[in-house]
């Protein structure tokens, strides 16, 4: 009886050190498969890490980087359209006076090219019937020279009227004389007004004023320049033909901030006109 209740005892010790041994070791072996399962995971952002950085990945589009910069690069002519149309808002005259006076030293340069290349053809064929005729040669050696102070001129028509003053007349002073809006009568009150009252009286005379002032020459041989240019060269009717359809879509279309910009595009053409009709008497 003895025997049999030690054997009993025995039995019970052994199988609960089996049960125990059995519990310490499976958190180890949990914690070996969890320290596994972080070795391939990380294993898995290193070769994501590394994808990201090559290069031909980033060709093909197969990292994030080459969105973000696919983005930027679409963005920044959207960036730059919208900072100079801010300029153009907040800055009105400085806008136009710029814009104005690169247009207006271009034009007139353009223009001085084209008199040079037809003043040099006239003295070509006259220098070919009078070979050694002085003034022929003393006017050749000038054809070819840029006058800078006629540039000058110009320069200075484009800041102060073109730039600064259309800015001021056009968005200032004719929304209080006719109204604002692009009803036809609104539009065409400002054209009328613009081409028989101001382009007559202010816009012209200031052009052979200024380039009166450049030259040192009085107003009176300034004003009576201009009035020869309107009866002999058609100065008037030049300017009618040109700006009466274009001021019709500015005051219809454009709007207030760009007006000026618009328009000194537009006279890009109109001051090479002006520049070959002022000089010919020259």
């Amino acid at each position: 009886m003895n025997h049999r209740l030690f054997l009993s005892l025995f039995l019970a010790l052994s199988s609960s050190n089996v049960a125990s041994t059995f519990s310490t070791r499976s958190p180890s072996s949990n914690v070996f498969r969890s320290n596994a399962k972080a070795t391939a995971s990380a294993g898995k952002n290193k070769n994501k890490n590394t994808n990201a950085n090559h290069p031909f990945l980033q060709i093909r589009g197969g990292s994030d980087i080459s969105t973000s910069t696919a983005t930027s690069l679409n963005s920044a002519p959207v960036a730059a359209v919208a900072t100079i149309a801010t300029f153009w808002q907040t800055s009105p005259y400085a806008a136009g006076a710029i814009v104005c006076a690169v247009k207006a030293s271009v034009a007139d340069m353009f223009a001085q090219k084209a008199a040079h290349a037809s003043t040099a053809k006239q003295l070509l064929q006259q220098q070919q019937q009078q070979p050694q005729h002085q003034q022929l040669q003393q006017q050749d050696a000038r054809a070819g020279k840029t006058d800078l102070r006629r540039n000058l001129a110009f320069i200075l028509y484009g800041i102060t009227y073109q730039g600064m003053g259309c800015e001021f007349i056009y968005n200032r002073l004719y929304p209080v004389w006719f109204g604002r809006g692009t009803a036809p009568t609104v539009v065409l009150s400002k054209v009328l007004f613009n081409l028989l009252f101001q382009a007559t009286l202010v816009t012209l005379p200031t052009a052979y004023l200024i380039k009166g002032f450049v030259f040192r020459r009085s107003t009176k041989d300034a004003l009576r320049h201009y009035i020869s240019d309107i009866k002999n060269h058609g100065l008037i009717k030049k300017y009618y033909a040109l700006w009466f359809p274009v001021d019709c879509i500015i005051f219809s279309v454009v709007p207030e901030h760009f007006r000026v910009t618009v328009m000194a595009m537009v006279s890009f053409i109109w001051m090479m006109i002006l520049s070959n009709v002022s000089s010919r008497d020259e």
